[in-house]
């Protein structure tokens, strides 16, 4: 059982509806232009069982319409930030210059210079033996493609329907009733939102100081 930071991709929330959720759940909600996005962590045996038990709750408890599960990107400079890291070591390590006998993630697309997927970089912090470590535990690609095949599934009112889906090798799958099952076919983008300061940003404790 572990804790995981799940970001979703959501409907706009208004403040007061923010703030309900926020009295209940520890979130932060945040938009970015015509994106809203919504982190929250989660208890569970898997990315998958945590996701489906806050989407759950977020649904029925408080109207949340949930779309898919958003990545965590970070640049050289946001990875130096969490790891408490200078961006030119970042930049070794990505380059292989430094901890040679640790291959650094492959990022997750070249825009900008490279952005990383966080749960990629985060395993690989831990396995280097860095002092960054915040105990938990972060979606990888294919827990995020699990992820959002069964949020689009469910849509579609056919829990069992075999989807097809990438990164997964050959291997096959059964969670929650779905059975995932894998594809040679990739493709991949990032949102321009990913990696600039968001438009509003609201926690737990601001509104805990608001009231």
């Amino acid at each position: 059982m572990g804790q995981y930071e799940l970001i979703f991709t959501i409907d706009h929330l208004e403040e007061d509806r923010a703030f309900e959720i926020s009295n209940t759940i520890d979130v932060m909600y945040s938009e970015h232009g015509r994106t809203s996005l919504l982190t929250v962590t989660s208890e569970g045996d898997t990315a998958l069982a945590a996701a489906t038990d806050v989407v759950a709750q977020l649904e029925t408890q408080f109207g949340v319409v949930i779309h898919r599960a958003y990545e965590d990107l970070v640049t050289k400079a946001d990875i130096a930030e969490r790891a408490g890291a200078t961006v030119q070591a970042v930049g070794q390590w990505a380059r292989g210059v430094r901890r040679k006998e640790l291959r650094f993630p492959e990022p997750f697309n070249l825009v900008g210079g490279g952005v990383w997927l966080w749960a990629d970089v985060n395993e690989w912090l831990r396995e280097a033996g860095k002092a960054y470590d915040d105990d938990l535990l972060y979606p990888n690609r294919d827990e995020l493609e699990l992820i959002n095949a069964w949020l689009k599934n469910r849509k579609s009112g056919q829990p069992s329907r075999r989807i097809n889906l990438v990164h997964l090798g050959s291997a096959m799958s059964e969670q929650n009733g779905v059975q995932f099952t894998a594809s040679a076919r990739s493709t991949r983008g990032v949102h321009a939102s990913a990696v600039r300061a968001p438009d509003v940003v609201w926690t737990r404790a601001d509104y805990e100081m608001a009231g």
